[in-house]
């Protein structure tokens, strides 16, 4: 008995040990724990309280009031980067680019990210254009007729300096990880609500939109500024992106009237459905906030126009364009986000005749945001094909040939180029030659052709499989309908080799056209792909090219050539391949994205514009390139004798 109480006092003895060891850890760990989120709550309280001291336009998180604008100008302001860099610069099913399920009021992220410039060079114009800023004019004005200031390259594009070179035009780069395919795996869901919804506060209980331009006086002003609008908070408010836009337009507008042009703001945002009108703090519209902050940043209403009907960017672009017509107005900025500039590009350059200038300019975001909206970015690209089309823009009997439906947006885009070349520095003389290479049915050709008639226009195909078999005979049939008279149809097949001929014979064309074809010329290894790039870029002043999307291929996509592709970039995108190419060959060569499109592989393909000058070692101010004749281009081409079989 005395033996039993004893192992029964050691078993007493060694719960009451483990009870007080248990008790004592788990004060310890609470102990631990709370000092922890004492310190989480005290950063977040020191971040909260810079955030507040920084921006005044930060949402008090506590409190559902918002502060009110004490001074606009004390808000972060969008930079243009000091050195300008090469580089590449995009709708929707509505005129918000971009939807997030879940919004929340967090915090945002603010990493600084650099726009970068593309460069147009003018190689063309050998004098310096300047001008003297008129006065600064201080009201819209009234019943007087405009008075445009006189236009020269220097005053119609902002002037970007770089080398011995003159910029002319100004776009935005998205980069290789923008276009590319999205991890969602990267980010938590917090993450991405995160770096969205900074949000800020407006007041708009002085808002008074019935001040703003009806749109009756536009015939007032010569230059338009739109900026695409960006969904609301559920509660109405206007997110960062969209605060940044404004300000980014508001910059522009202040610029133009220091250079004695007459902007007007075009604004375009319909009110929601699910927006709580009750609440007297939110706004109705994507335009009615867009409005407010504009006016805090002291532009007059009558300087802004509200479209409350356009639904999608597409709609928007045919409203603006209207207005533009019927006023006369020929210039036109595009304000948006860095990341969407593409498919806006995509989407005015398809609307808009190229007789109006029309420049795109792309608020930044961080690196955070490309890299979540490139995967939505290249779906939406196929709303956008399907906006255009419902607004009669892709579907007109003028487009034949290789895939119709991108044949207008490509062009458009290409004959703006061309049409603000001979309007500012470029003439093409008599005996000139222009190619383009795949011609198919002569779609790019016959209207080039008919663009500039004192050139001759060469069309190589020599597509023999069944799907283009009549091709040439469509060409030809065309040629006589449009009348077109300088058009000489090569059939031939086309092979890189002839780019080094032409290289060696020093010839030059005025604008050549590589449209989604130069992945077919067989090039095997990044230095035959680079040594055959160079011998085609220099076989022309200008050259517009389409080459596959920078990604990496795994033969799923529909690519021709995938895995030579990838031996091609090599990691690069289209900036990094011309900007080693212009460091590996010393070219004086300069280029710019003029928007995408996406193909029926899902592939999103950049139109870019490449200049090239020759260089003579002896003679280094004159290009030693001189065009050849009709009859040596046909004995080099071997037309008609060369075909496939």
């Amino acid at each position: 008995m005395i033996r039993y109480l004893r192992k029964k006092n050691k078993i007493i003895q060694i719960v009451i040990i483990f009870l007080v060891v248990y008790f004592l850890y788990t004060l310890s760990y609470h102990s631990t724990n709370s000092n922890k989120i004492q310190q989480q709550q005290q950063q977040q309280n020191q971040q909260q309280q810079k955030q507040l001291k920084d921006d005044p336009y930060i949402r008090n998180r506590n409190t559902q009031k918002p502060f009110k604008i004490i001074n606009v100008e004390s808000t972060k302001k969008y930079s243009k980067p000091e050195t300008p860099t090469l580089s590449l610069t995009s709708a929707a099913a509505s005129n918000r680019d971009l939807s997030l399920e879940d919004e929340q009021s967090v915090e945002s992220s603010t990493s600084e990210v650099s726009i970068e410039i593309l460069e147009n060079h003018d190689f063309f114009n050998k004098e310096t254009h300047s001008k003297t800023p008129s006065e600064t004019p201080t009201e819209t004005p009234s019943s007087t007729p405009k008075s445009t200031p006189t236009p020269t390259p220097s005053t119609l594009k902002p002037k970007i300096m770089d080398d011995d070179h003159k910029h002319t035009k100004e776009d935005v780069h998205l980069d290789d990880s923008t276009m590319g395919t999205f991890n969602s795996g990267d980010m938590n869901s917090q993450d991405v609500v995160s770096m969205f919804n900074d949000k800020l506060s407006t007041d708009p209980m002085d808002l008074d939109t019935s001040q703003a331009n009806d749109g009756e006086k536009l015939d007032l002003y010569d230059v338009g500024i739109t900026v695409l609008g960006y969904k609301l908070y559920e509660d109405g408010m206007p997110t960062k992106i969209l605060r940044d836009r404004v300000n980014l337009a508001a910059e522009h507008y202040k610029d133009l009237k220091l250079q004695g042009y007459f902007p007007i703001l075009l604004l375009s945002g319909k009110g929601k459905e699910w927006l709580e009108h009750d609440d007297e703090q939110a706004f109705a519209s994507e335009a009615d906030a867009m409005f407010s902050l504009l006016v805090a940043h002291n532009i007059p209403p009558k300087d802004i126009h509200l479209d409350p009907e356009a639904t999608n960017t597409a709609e928007n672009a045919r409203n603006t364009l209207q207005l533009f017509l019927k006023n006369d107005i020929k210039r036109l900025l595009v304000i948006t986000s860095d990341y969407h500039v593409l498919r806006s590009q995509y989407i005015f350059q398809t609307v808009f005749p190229s007789n109006i200038e029309v420049e795109f300019y792309g608020a930044p975001t961080s690196a955070q945001i490309r890299k979540h909206v490139a995967g939505e970015e290249k779906v939406l690209f196929g709303y956008s094909q399907r906006d255009l089309s419902r607004i009669g823009m892709l579907d007109t009997n003028e487009s034949f040939g290789y895939h119709p439906i991108r044949n207008l947006p490509r062009w458009r885009m290409i004959e703006r180029e061309i049409e603000y070349d001979l309007n500012h520095f470029r003439t093409i003389e008599n005996g000139s030659f222009l190619v383009d290479y795949g011609s198919n049915s002569g779609y790019f050709s016959l209207h080039l052709a008919e663009k500039l008639p004192g050139a001759t226009m060469f069309s190589l195909e020599g597509e023999a499989i069944n799907e283009y078999r009549t091709a040439a005979t469509e060409h030809e049939t065309k040629m006589k309908e449009m009348n077109i008279t300088n058009n000489f149809l090569c059939k031939t097949k086309v092979v890189s080799e002839r780019f080094k001929e032409l290289l060696e014979k020093k010839h030059v064309y005025e604008y050549q056209l590589c449209l989604s074809v130069f992945h077919w010329f067989g090039m095997k290894t990044k230095e035959e792909f680079e040594e055959v790039l160079h011998n085609h870029l220099m076989n022309a002043k200008t050259t517009f090219i389409e080459l596959p999307e920078p990604m990496r291929y795994i033969g799923k996509e529909g690519q021709h050539a995938w895995k030579h592709v990838n031996d091609w970039y090599s990691g690069r995108n289209e900036v990094e391949i011309f900007a080693d190419l212009k460091d590996k060959y010393q070219m004086k060569m300069t280029w710019k994205i003029l928007g995408a499109l996406i193909h029926d592989n899902k592939t999103v393909r950049k139109v870019i514009r490449v200049d090239v000058r020759g260089q003579d070692n002896d003679k280094p101010d004159e290009d030693p390139r001189k065009p050849l004749s009709q009859k040596d281009l046909e004995e080099l081409y071997h037309c008609g004798k060369l075909m496939h079989k």
